[in-house]
Parts: structure tokens; sequence; C-alpha cells
């Protein structure tokens, strides 16, 4: 049996990893202090795990005036995600919390880097207190995300599917090698041999009995 996704302890405003959903965007202890790190953690429905989508601010629930923020601004691999006072359109750090998500795809991207840089799970090791960080798309385990209200079951239908096919390829290959096999020993037999003739007995031993006889008897003197 293929291996089932199975979802943790979320509401409607978690975001989960699409393919470990019982693994969930977290604030670190709940702590809203500027600064704060974003992490990786097991689901639990706490407030911790709260987010909300307002418009290109990804904001924390329990406390709506923090928003998700590229720490310094830096959009180079490995700098880190945290929680930060949401700041006006106007303000010139304003970039450093606009993101951008579209349901099926998955990522959640940097607005200012044009869709190339997303939320990543560092090399996908999703243990408990793996700060989140920036890093490019790639569309690895540790960037697809998904609101827990949205349907998980499409990837693990999408890989069942795949197995049955290639399944199935693999039976009538196996099929046909069967068959080519069977084919070649029925060519490889012998054709069965005919019984010899009497000719064929003569032409080896000689003539047969009665004709030798009789020549004997031409060939005895007669008394």
């Amino acid at each position: 049996m293929m291996p089932v996704c199975v979802q943790g302890w979320v509401d409607a405003s978690s975001i989960v990893l699409k393919d470990q959903p019982q693994k969930c965007m977290d604030l670190e202890h709940g702590d809203t202090k500027n600064g704060a790190p974003v992490q990786i953690w097991d689901c639990n429905n706490r407030h911790t795990q709260g987010w909300i989508f307002k418009g290109d601010r990804l904001v924390y629930k329990a406390n709506q005036s923090k928003c998700v923020d590229l720490r310094g601004g830096d959009d180079k691999n490995g700098a880190k995600i945290q929680i930060w006072d949401c700041v006006a359109d106007s303000n010139s750090l304003a970039s450093n919390q606009e993101w951008t998500y579209e349901s099926g795809q998955l990522g959640i991207k940097l607005k200012m880097s044009d869709g190339k840089k997303c939320i990543d799970v560092p090399s996908g090791r999703a243990w408990n207190g793996h700060d989140l960080q920036i890093w490019d798309c790639d569309n690895s385990e540790g960037q697809r995300w998904a609101l827990a209200t949205e349907d998980l079951t499409e990837n693990a239908d999408g890989n069942l599917w795949a197995i049955v096919m290639v399944s199935i390829v693999l039976l009538v290959s196996l099929v046909v090698n069967c068959y080519c096999v069977f084919k070649l020993r029925r060519s490889g037999q012998k054709a069965p041999q005919a019984q010899p003739s009497a000719s064929d007995i003569s032409d080896v031993v000689g003539r047969p009995i009665e004709e030798n006889q009789v020549q004997e008897d031409q060939a005895s003197p007669k008394v």
C-alpha cells in the first residue's frame, strides 16, 4: 500500500508543508517581539501557527499588527524569516513584508524578487525548531506550502496514478518477454524423426534377406 500523508492538528489559518502536512509554519514561543524567528514545528492548533493573508502581507493571526518579514530585506539565500511590525505600503521597508501566494502553486514568494525567491525550510529538513529562510524557488519539498483548508490529497493521487501506470507497463513487458522466451524455446526443438523405411534399412545393412537367399541358391552347383 502507498503511504498516506496524515494531516496534523490544524485549523483554517494553519500553513502546512504540502508533502508533510503534519508540519506547520510556527512563530517560535509565540514571541511577537520584532526579530523573533518564524520556524517549522509539529502542527498543534495553537495560536503560534495561525496566519492570514491580507493583500500581499502574511499576518500573524493572534496579533495582526505583526507580519512575516525578511530580515534586513536581504534576499540572499539563507537570510532568515522573522516577525516584525507591519509597516505601511509607503514605508521603505514594506517590500520586506510583501509576499505572493496562489492556491495550487504552493510556493510563498517574495514579491520584490519577481517570483524567484521563496520561503524555505533549509534542505527540506522539517525538524522542530528549524528556522525558515529565503531561498531560490526550486519547488522542492521545503518550499511547497499550502493552506490547511486546501486539498492536500492531489499529490498523493498523482503519485498513485504514476505507480499504477508503471506497474501496468512492467506487467506488459513481463508478458512480452515470457512469450518471446517461449517462442525461442519452441523454435529450438528438433523436428520428430520419421521411422526408417525398409529401403533405408537395406541401404545400411545390405540387401533384404530374401534377395540374398535367392542369389545363394542360384550360385550353388546343381547335383
